[in-house]
């Protein structure tokens, strides 16, 4: 079936080749992270180990950031993710690992997309649906498949924890198994000590501590104003917003982020004053910089933003419910009663 699938792709092979140049030419916002995800996608999808590995040190030993502040090396597993999910062809994907594994038994790079795998696995056979509609059959595989990616991180520790993505996969495996609060600290700390700076460590607990897993809002606010405090040397209050931003992401489109948290608007803005003026080029920030004033009626900010950033619309920063024109209409008049 998959051998079907190639044929296919080497018949567009052009337009690959056409899409990957475009995605490279970008440096903000999805665009950028998309170059990465779809480079490492293809090389997985043709068995090319040597340019994985390549691709994943040249990333992981860079201390470029994109224009909008994000680390490339955070979307090297993000196309891979999507390859899976759409192929679901398991089995192959699980021989082309194992493949890669044996043409290098110390791949980093390898051995963390393999923890991917079972992860993907895992909540392929859980579903995404609350948990009183998970089949027992369907818990009996998520766990046995987190177990197994954690198998598979453990064992390559020594050669690939060096990666914040390592760190990653485990903190994803702690919020799906249900970890305690000590525990899951413990790990982030770690995790921190090695990068301090890598977004995605306070992303992870920021899903782990949603009331919908195993926190409160009120907890997120505190861990939101520590995480500002210990990395307001390189980024000023910056990931106070952008933990909030993350937050906002990961709730339905109804959540309204000033009501339904306790999300300052105040410190935001602050940390998105930071965030800007740490990475001015990026019209991806200022767009959601833009968006989250709509939200929280503050036209003193958006109009500004909104005529810096006209003709460089990131539609992806402004949800359905919320596009640029509703802003617009609601912002005419000052604050709007959201």
């Amino acid at each position: 079936m998959f051998k079907a699938k190639q044929i296919l792709w080497a018949g567009l092979l052009f337009s690959v080749i056409q899409l990957s140049a475009i995605a490279e030419e970008y440096t903000d916002g999805p665009a950028a992270m998309f170059g990465i995800s779809w480079t490492a996608e293809q090389h997985f999808s043709r068995s090319q180990f040597d340019e994985l590995d390549e691709m994943f040190v040249k990333l992981s030993e860079s201390q470029t950031r994109f224009d909008d502040g994000r680390w490339p090396i955070a979307g090297f597993t993000g196309g891979i993710v999507d390859f899976f999910i759409a192929h679901k062809d398991w089995e192959w994907m699980k021989g082309n690992i194992a493949a890669w594994r044996e043409h290098n038994n110390l791949s980093a790079a390898a051995a963390i997309v393999e923890a991917q795998f079972w992860i993907t696995y895992a909540w392929n056979a859980r579903g995404e649906g609350y948990a009183n509609t998970v089949a027992p059959e369907g818990w009996k595989l998520f766990q046995e498949r987190l177990e197994k990616a954690r198998e598979v991180l453990d064992e390559s520790k020594n050669y690939a924890s060096h990666s914040p993505l390592w760190y990653d996969k485990y903190l994803a495996i702690a919020v799906a198994q249900g970890w305690s609060r000590g525990e899951v600290q413990s790990l982030f700390d770690e995790a921190i000590a090695k990068e301090p700076y890598f977004y995605g460590h306070y992303f992870s607990l920021t899903r782990y501590l949603q009331p919908r897993w195993h926190g409160s809002y009120s907890e997120i606010e505190e861990f939101a104003k520590q995480a500002a405090r210990v990395t307001r040397d390189i980024e000023g209050t910056s990931l106070y917003a952008r933990i909030y931003w993350y937050l906002n992401q990961l709730e339905p489109v109804d959540f309204k982020l000033f009501e339904d948290s306790q999300a300052s608007w105040p410190s935001m803005r602050k940390g998105f004053d930071d965030l800007m003026a740490r990475y001015p080029k990026s019209y991806w920030n200022m767009n959601n910089f833009a968006a989250f004033a709509c939200r929280a009626g503050d036209p003193d900010v958006y109009w500004p933003l909104r005529a810096e950033f006209e003709g460089r619309e990131f539609h992806m920063a402004w949800p359905s419910n919320l596009a640029i024109e509703i802003c617009d209409e609601r912002m005419k008049d000052g604050a709007a009663d959201f």
